[in-house]
Order: structure tokens, then sequence, then C-alpha cells
């Protein structure tokens, strides 16, 4: 997956990477919460890319003009 931040910083992008060991996430704009642990299987991974923070995890900042390809392997 190709994902660009505007260079001029229109909109913000941010992203999180999601891989055991798994534990509590916490959303930021409701009152729920869940453990990732129950749900996932230890081999599975991947990334959320948004515009803002979806959770009390930690995500990182594009930074202006950045041009990230996120790959995922088997």
């Amino acid at each position: 997956m190709f994902c660009y931040y505007d260079k001029n910083g229109y909109n913000g992008l941010c992203f999180v990477h999601r891989k055991a060991p798994y534990g509590q996430v916490k959303l930021l704009d409701e009152d729920f919460e869940i453990d990732l642990a129950e749900e996932k299987e230890p081999t599975q991974t991947g990334f959320i890319v948004a515009t803002r923070r979806l959770t009390d995890e930690r995500w990182e900042n594009f930074h202006f003009g950045e041009l990230i390809v996120f790959i995922l392997r088997a």
C-alpha cells in the first residue's frame, strides 16, 4: 500500500503497526476498550493508516511530502 502525505501538510496522516504481543486498546473518541490478544493470533500483523490517531497506541506521524510503502509478507 502506498501512502503519501501532501508536501503542504493538508489533513495529516499517521499510522500504527499492530503486531504481537497484543494488549488492550482504547478508542480515543468513544468509551470503548478491546483486548486484541483475545481477537488476534500472534502471527497476525498489519498497519492502520488514518488522518488522526484513533486509539491510545503509539502512532507515528508522516512528515510533509513523505511517501511510505507498507509491505506485509506472509
